[in-house]
């Protein structure tokens, strides 16, 4: 894949020293500036893979190119989703930031207070900590701390997910300025449920990937309006979901004060596999 920076405007001025008309008696300077040069590079001619003029020409390929230029770097994952009513009630909310290092990873997620959550007390929050061989996790709540042993999670780049995130980025508009390549569309997904299970239906989508020239995914945001139910008749909702890839190469990872206790404590106990914790379809959206 392309690992260069193509410059996206060139602006070459040339001054001739010749060609000029003389004056007569004059010192032979020309009467004015030779025209600028005029710019043969096109932004859009050096795009990403898998980013077409008109959308997404190939989204797995914008998926598969964004975990190559994270391959073995560190980065910083930001997730977050809201769901409100129309008057603007939360409905649920849930934040997670992962920081990953190779060889070692840290996520905490913050669930809303009315966000169902896989833990019985809602409002929680959920620590992991993992390296190569052990995760360990720490669910907090009003119900107290609970510790839970797992495996070690898969996925940070999140590039399984972005093969159903960005399916529906087929048909859109495709811009670019210096420093990044922007693709927008209206198209509502097929499989909506992918983003969660509580949407029985979709009025308006609007999704926003942001993508660097490299092929890393700076940005993806949806903004979106529709019906959700949880457990009764469907009721009108609006919801976003952004995700964000940032401080690539610069992210550190330190191990939590709670991992001796929480290793101690579930040592031979298997729990829950952490790799749904780091990346769960339904619950990472509302």
């Amino acid at each position: 894949m392309r690992t260069g920076h193509s410059a996206l405007l060139v602006l070459a001025v040339v001054v001739a020293g010749c060609g000029g008309v003389t004056a007569p008696g004059g010192d032979g300077a020309p009467d004015g500036p030779t025209p600028a040069a005029v710019p043969t590079d096109h932004p859009m001619d050096d795009r990403p893979p898998g980013v077409g003029r008109n959308g997404l020409s190939d989204p797995i390929e914008v998926a598969d190119g964004h975990a190559e230029t994270l391959e073995a770097r560190s980065f910083t994952r930001r997730l977050a989703s809201v769901v409100r009513y129309r008057n603007g009630t939360v409905m649920s909310r849930f934040d997670q930031t992962v920081r990953h290092a190779p060889g070692e990873t840290y996520a905490r997620t913050v669930y809303g207070e009315r966000t169902v959550s896989f833990f019985a007390a809602t409002g929680g929050v959920e620590e992991v900590w993992t390296n190569d061989t052990v995760a360990v996790r720490r669910l907090s709540s009003e119900a107290g701390v609970e510790y839970v042993a797992g495996s070690p999670p898969r996925d940070a780049v999140f590039r399984e997910r972005l093969y159903s995130l960005l399916a529906s980025m087929r048909t859109g508009e495709t811009t670019a300025n210096a420093t990044a390549y922007r693709v927008h569309t209206a198209e509502v997904p097929a499989l909506f449920s992918t983003f969660t299970q509580r949407l029985t239906s979709i009025e308006t989508w609007n999704q926003t990937l942001v993508v660097e020239p490299d092929g890393r995914i700076r940005l993806l945001r949806i903004e979106y309006t529709g019906n959700a139910s949880a457990s009764g008749p469907s009721i009108p909702v609006a919801g976003t979901y952004e995700l964000r890839f940032a401080d690539v190469g610069n992210t550190s990872v330190e191990r939590p004060a709670w991992v001796p206790e929480a290793l101690n404590v579930t040592t031979g106990r298997q729990g829950p596999q952490t790799n749904s914790l780091i990346a769960r379809p339904a619950e990472a959206t509302v």
